[in-house]
């Protein structure tokens, strides 16, 4: 039996709003994590500006060297 598609009877599906928000979702996690990345470098380099020189030749690191990391904004890797 054959069933007709009438024009009062449309298929919405193909119109739905999910990849917006599937491309949202991917978005929000992306800065999220961008943000945690942001974090941990401002820790670390805040950390690494605080050490003596024993520490640092204990993780094999000049003075210089961690002067140029600590020097750093957040965002260069």
């Amino acid at each position: 039996m054959l069933t007709r598609t009438t024009p009062d009877r449309m298929d919405f599906a193909h119109t739905t709003a999910r990849p917006a928000v599937t491309g949202g979702v991917v978005t929000l996690k992306r800065m999220t994590l961008l943000m945690s990345q942001w974090s941990h470098r401002i820790r670390s380099r805040r950390t690494l500006s605080r050490m003596d020189s024993a520490a640092l030749n204990d993780i094999g690191l000049t003075a210089r060297e961690a002067a140029h990391e600590a020097r750093k904004w957040f965002w260069m890797p």
